[in-house]
Parts: C-alpha cells; sequence; structure tokens
C-alpha cells in the first residue's frame, strides 16, 4: 500500500520547475515560488495529496523574521501529513515600500525555500553542472572575508562582518548567485568590488531594498499563486 512518503517521492521524482524569470542584472534564470506552485499541483492531484501555505512573524533578537510553513496531506489515506519550514527575515527599513510590502516580499522568499525544501529542489544550480555550486563556494569566500583591521575601530569591524554576511544572504533572496554577479552588484553601488566599511554596507543595503522594490511584487494573500519568489 502507497504511504504518503511514497507519493511525495513520485512528485519529487516528476516535477520538473522551469526557470521561467530573468535577472537582467545578474544575466540568468530563476525560478519563483508561482514556477514551483505551478508546475506541482498537476503531480499532487495525481497522488491524490493536497498542500497548504502558511505564515507567521517570529521575532529572533531584534529582527522580525518570516517562518513559513509548507503541509502536504494525504487526501485518500489518515497518513500524517508532512511539514517542511524556511525563513527570511524582515528588512527593517525599504525605501519605498510600507510595512505590508515589507512582509510580503519577505513571506515571498520563505515560501519559496520552504517548496524548495518540500520538493527537493536544489536552487543553487542546475540539473547538469556543479558549476554554481564552485561559484557559490567562491563568493561565499570572496565576500565575507576578514576586514583588514588595520587603522580599523575592532568593533565596527565585528558590525561589518555581520552586515556582509547580511548582505550575502539577501543577494542570494535576489538570486545573485554568481560571483561576478555579487561582486558587480557591489561594483555598481560603491565603485569597488569589497564591502570595507559600515557606510559601505548601508549604502549596498539600500540598493538592495530598491532592487526588492522594483523588482519584486508583494505576496496577495488572497490567493496562493501570489508568492513573487
Amino acid at each position: 500500500m502507497s504511504t504518503i512518503y511514497q507519493a511525495l517521492s513520485n512528485v519529487q521524482a516528476d516535477l520538473k520547475a522551469p526557470k521561467n524569470n530573468k535577472n537582467s542584472f545578474g544575466n540568468y534564470n530563476y525560478r519563483s515560488a508561482e514556477d514551483i506552485l505551478e508546475a506541482v499541483k498537476p503531480l499532487l492531484a495525481r497522488e491524490m495529496l493536497t498542500m497548504t501555505l502558511s505564515d507567521k512573524v517570529i521575532q529572533v533578537g531584534d529582527k522580525n523574521y518570516i517562518e513559513a510553513t509548507v503541509t502536504v496531506f494525504d487526501v485518500s489515506k489518515a497518513d500524517e501529513p508532512i511539514s517542511v519550514t524556511a525563513y527570511a527575515r524582515e528588512a527593517v527599513d525599504k525605501k519605498g515600500m510600507d510595512d505590508a510590502q515589507i512582509t510580503g516580499a519577505a513571506s515571498s522568499y520563505a515560501r519559496k525555500y520552504a517548496l524548495n525544501g518540500m520538493f527537493n529542489i536544489d536552487d543553487t544550480k542546475d540539473a547538469d553542472t556543479d558549476e554554481h555550486t564552485k561559484q557559490r563556494q567562491k563568493v561565499e569566500r570572496t565576500v565575507n572575508t576578514d576586514l583588514s583591521k588595520s587603522g580599523a575601530d575592532q568593533e565596527e569591524a565585528v558590525r561589518v562582518k555581520k552586515a556582509k554576511e547580511d548582505i550575502n544572504r539577501d543577494l542570494e533572496s535576489l538570486n545573485y548567485i554568481t560571483d561576478d554577479a555579487k561582486k558587480a552588484f557591489v561594483k555598481n553601488v560603491l565603485g569597488k568590488e569589497k564591502i570595507e566599511t559600515l557606510n559601505d554596507a548601508y549604502s549596498v543595503g539600500d540598493a538592495i531594498d530598491n532592487e526588492i522594490n522594483e523588482a519584486g511584487q508583494p505576496y496577495d494573500y488572497h490567493s496562493d499563486e501570489g508568492a513573487k519568489g
């Protein structure tokens, strides 16, 4: 007798979620939550499964995060449902966006990552190459390189390092995965490829906020297909 795990495994094996969106700045394609939902719904129906998406706001330290949960149920039997949870941080401030839009943007990202986890989607590389994985490892070494402490206050250095980690994560949320794409984004903002001061970090952060505001759409809570990943 088929179980919910066997049915979910069938969905994962057959799911093809194309990268239908183009990042013009980084010059590569990526998939959104809508792409995943459109591709997975027929497969869920075939396997007699249904799915829900839910969000809640949680506070970690002084920052707000959106916790998105994907839950899959077997409609034909009383198996226990399967849930996957993912998180995305709300920006403290985004120029040109109100509070609802800030929360909606974080919800979109969190839902996309929860869907990736549920359906075993690797968003860091294409199926036929490990190029993006190698590039990502190189990016992490470059973007998170320790600051030179010469002439810099140690406390600021720690704060800059933390800001760089946040920026690295936020750039990946915007699908700037490759080394060249990340360096090009930073250089376009600062005129140089490295973030060295808090002012540098603030400038790059503002540019990221503007990118989200211009390219993303807030999640429509009246429709499961309103997410913009």
